[in-house]
C-alpha cells in the first residue's frame, strides 16, 4: 500500500481562473472558479474583495446609470433618458432609448467655458451644469426687409442673419449657417429695415449676426453681430417703436402674443394681437399712441399664455463699411451617439441615417460641422460603433471591421483598414490606454495599436464568449452588448457584462496586468469610470446609485459572498487510486467562519468550518475510507472580513493503479 505521502500540494500561488482547460489539466496555480476573490492585491493569495460604497446620498430618479463623467469639477450621470449634473436633472426625457450616450469635455475657440458636449441620436446637447443648450446652431427662418426712415442707402438691398454665441467683448465662440436671403427692398436715401428675425429657442444662443448686401448685389456681408437683450419684460409689448426704431446698433422687438382665454367680467373671450415694427412712423392703422395691434394686451397682461419673440434691426452703414462674407459651412452636427476629440476636432459616429459616416467638426469649433466633413468607412451594412485615439491616430470601430484615421485640418483626413479586421459589438466597452485601444469582440478581448495585429488577453475565459457554461460560469448574453462597459484602474482591467438569463450586466470580469490572470466579481454595473482627480473607480448601478468600487468592506451594507474552487488535483497519476486521510489548509480567517468543502471524483466528501484568529495551518479530518482518483477544494464565505487563503493540500495513501 505504501507509506503516507503528502501529494497534490499546490505551489502556494492562486493566480486566477482558467475556463479553457478541464479541471484536471489546469496548472497548480489556476482556479476553476473565483467569485468575489481579489487575486491582484496579494498575488498568489485568495483575499475577499473590497466592497462598493455609494457616492450619492440618495438614488437618482432614473435608476439605471449608464454613463458617468466628471467635467469641470461637475459630476455628470446619464441615467434612463435623463442627464444629471451633481445629482440634479438638467435634461429630462430628451435622450434616446438605444442606450448609447457619450460625453465630451471641450472648450471651443473664444469660449471661456469647458462645456460638456452630449452626443445622443435623439438630440445633441451642450451643458455646463447651470445652462443647457443645443449642440450646434440651426439655420434661422427668412427675414423681411423694408424701406426705413431717411438714411444714406440707395439701391436694391437684401439681407440674412445667423444665430451666434458671443461674449460681452464680442468674441464669437460659435456661429451657425445664415438664414435664407430676404426679398429685395429698393431704397432711395433710406436705411434698410430688417425685420421678422427669429428669436433663438436655445438659452445659450445670445446674439444675432446681421448680414446685408451692397446695392444691387445678391451677396451678403457682415453688418454687425449684436447681443440679444437678456432681460425683457412683458411690458415690452407696448414699446414705443417710433422712438427706438432708428437707434443705432440696437435690436428692436417684434411680438406675436396669444393671450389665450380671458374671463372679462364673466365673459370668456379670445384675444390675440400683433405688434409690427414701424421704421417709417407712417404705417396706417396705428392707434393714438403710435402702437399697432390690440389694447387688450393692456387689459390682462397676466393672462399671456404663449409669446413668440421676433427682432428687427435698422441697417444704416455705408456699403464700403460692411465686413466679411457670411460662412455657409457652419452646419449643426447630425444626431450621433458617439463623440471623441481628435486633434481638437469633434469626431462623431453612430448616425442612424448614415451609419458608416464618420463626421468631424472644424478645428476648435465642435458646433460647426460642414456638410461635406465626413469620411465613409466601409458601408452601411457594417455600422460604425465607436472611436478612440492611440499614437496620433484615430481608431474607428465598426461591428465587423476597424479603421485607422490620420491627417490634420491642413492636409485633410484619410482612412485605411487596421491591420486586424476585427470590430466590436460593445461600443461602451472600448477604452483608450497608453498601451493601446482595449475592446471587446465576439471572440475575446483585445488590445490594438491599429498598425499591427491585435493582441488578445482573454484566452483563459474564452468559452463564455462562445456560449459555453464552464464550472458554473454562464456564457455572455450578446443581445445586451450595448450595455457592456469597461475601464482600467491600478493595474486591473474591468469588464462588466450580462450572463445569459439576465436583463442587465451582473458580472464583472477582472484581469490583473501583474499576474495576467482573470477572476470575477458579482457587481451589477451599467457604467464604469475612473475619476482622475479623486483617483476613484466608479460604477453606475441599476438602483440609482453611483458606487465607489474597491471601497469599504461591504456592498453598501450587504455582505460579500466568496466562492472559490481549485483545480482537480490527481497526484502523481490520474490512474492511481488514493485513500485520502487529511486535508491541510493554510488560512487566516481573522476570526470569521469559512466553509471548506472537499470533493473526491466530483462528489462532495466533507464539509468543515474553519476559523483562525491569525494565519495558521490546519489539518482537517476526512471521512474514513474516503477513496478516489482526484480531488478539489471549494472555499465559501459570506461576510465582510477580508479572509486570506494561502494554500491547501491533501494527505493520502496511493493504493495502486485502477
Amino acid at each position: 500500500m505504501g507509506s503516507a505521502t503528502q501529494k497534490g500540494q499546490p505551489s502556494g500561488r492562486f493566480l486566477g481562473v482558467n475556463l479553457r482547460q478541464d479541471r484536471v489539466s489546469l496548472a497548480d496555480e489556476e482556479l476553476a472558479k473565483a467569485i468575489n476573490a481579489d487575486l491582484h492585491s496579494q498575488p498568489g493569495t485568495i483575499v475577499l474583495r473590497l466592497g462598493r460604497t455609494a457616492q450619492n446620498e440618495t438614488p437618482l430618479t432614473d435608476l439605471a446609470i449608464r454613463r458617468i463623467a466628471k467635467i469641470n469639477s461637475h459630476r455628470y450621470r446619464v441615467a434612463g433618458q435623463s442627464v444629471y449634473c451633481d445629482d440634479t436633472v438638467i435634461i429630462d426625457g430628451l435622450l434616446s432609448t438605444n442606450l448609447i450616450t457619450t460625453m465630451l469635455p471641450f472648450r471651443p475657440f473664444a469660449d471661456n467655458t469647458i462645456w460638456n458636449f452630449i452626443a445622443d441620436d435623439a438630440g445633441m446637447r451642450k451643458a455646463n451644469c447651470t445652462s443647457v443648450g443645443i449642440w450646434g446652431l440651426p439655420e434661422p427662418s427668412q427675414p423681411t426687409v423694408s424701406i426705413g426712415i431717411a438714411g444714406d442707402l440707395t439701391g436694391a438691398y437684401l439681407a440674412q442673419y445667423t444665430f451666434v454665441r458671443m461674449d460681452d467683448d464680442g468674441a464669437v465662440s460659435a456661429e451657425g449657417n445664415p438664414s435664407p436671403v430676404s426679398s429685395t427692398a429698393t431704397l432711395a436715401a433710406n436705411i434698410l429695415a430688417i425685420g421678422d428675425m427669429e428669436h433663438p429657442t436655445d438659452e445659450t444662443t445670445n446674439a444675432l449676426g446681421i448680414y446685408r448686401s451692397v446695392a444691387g448685389s445678391t451677396v451678403t456681408l457682415l453688418d454687425t453681430r449684436i447681443q440679444i437683450p437678456s432681460e425683457i419684460t412683458i411690458s415690452a409689448v407696448t414699446h414705443n417703436w417710433e422712438v427706438t426704431a432708428v437707434v443705432a446698433d440696437a435690436l428692436h422687438l417684434h411680438w406675436s402674443v396669444d393671450l389665450g382665454a380671458i374671463d372679462v367680467t364673466g365673459i370668456s373671450v379670445r384675444a390675440r394681437g400683433t405688434q409690427a415694427w414701424e421704421p417709417t412712423g407712417t404705417i396706417e392703422g396705428e392707434d393714438e399712441l403710435g402702437y399697432r395691434g390690440t389694447n387688450l394686451w393692456e387689459l390682462s397682461l397676466e393672462y399671456v399664455t404663449t409669446q413668440t419673440r421676433l427682432w428687427a434691426y435698422a441697417s444704416y452703414i455705408t456699403d464700403v463699411s460692411l465686413g466679411e462674407l457670411a460662412e455657409v459651412d457652419n452646419g449643426a452636427p447630425p444626431n450621433c451617439s458617439w463623440v471623441t476629440n481628435f486633434q481638437e476636432h469633434a469626431f462623431l459616429c453612430r448616425d442612424a441615417d448614415n451609419p458608416h459616416y464618420l463626421w468631424f467638426s472644424k478645428r476648435f469649433k465642435p458646433e460647426q460641422v460642414p456638410g461635406d466633413s465626413f469620411l465613409e468607412l466601409g458601408n452601411a451594412d457594417d455600422p460604425l460603433q465607436c472611436a478612440g485615439v492611440i499614437g496620433g491616430q484615430l481608431g474607428v470601430f465598426a461591428r465587423k471591421m476597424k479603421y485607422r484615421v490620420f491627417g490634420n485640418a491642413t492636409t485633410g483626413f484619410s482612412s485605411m483598414e487596421a491591420a486586424s479586421p476585427r470590430g466590436t459589438p460593445c461600443p461602451m466597452a472600448m477604452i483608450s490606454t497608453e498601451q493601446g485601444l482595449l475592446f471587446v469582440a465576439r471572440d475575446g478581448i483585445f488590445s490594438t495599436v491599429l498598425s499591427s495585429p491585435d493582441t488578445g488577453f482573454a484566452d483563459r475565459i474564452l468559452p463564455i464568449f462562445f456560449g459555453e457554461t464552464v464550472n458554473d460560469m454562464l456564457p455572455i448574453d450578446w443581445d445586451l452588448a450595448n450595455l457592456f462597459t469597461a475601464t482600467t484602474y491600478k493595474g486591473r482591467y474591468y469588464f462588466s457584462y450580462a450572463e445569459e438569463g439576465q436583463s442587465a450586466p451582473n458580472r464583472l470580469a477582472v484581469y490583473s496586468r501583474d499576474t495576467q490572470h482573470w477572476y470575477h466579481y458579482d457587481h451589477p454595473l451599467n457604467a464604469l469610470y475612473v475619476e482622475e482627480d479623486t483617483d476613484l473607480c466608479l460604477g453606475g448601478g441599476q438602483d440609482g446609485f453611483v458606487y465607489i468600487l474597491e471601497s469599504g468592506s461591504t456592498d453598501s451594507g450587504a455582505s460579500i459572498a466568496l466562492d472559490v474552487e481549485t483545480k482537480d488535483f490527481q497526484g502523481d497519476s490520474k490512474d492511481i487510486r488514493k485513500l485520502f486521510l487529511k486535508l491541510k489548509v493554510d488560512m487566516n480567517t481573522l476570526g470569521a467562519d469559512v466553509t471548506v468543502k472537499f470533493y473526491i471524483d466530483d462528489t462532495l466528501a466533507s464539509t468543515t468550518t474553519v476559523s483562525t484568529p491569525g494565519r495558521a495551518e490546519r489539518l482537517l479530518p476526512l471521512p474514513e475510507g474516503a477513496m478516489g482518483h482526484h480531488w478539489r477544494v471549494r472555499f465559501i464565505y459570506t461576510g465582510s472580513t477580508r479572509i486570506r487563503i494561502y494554500q491547501c493540500a491533501a494527505v493520502y495513501l496511493p493504493l495502486g493503479a485502477s
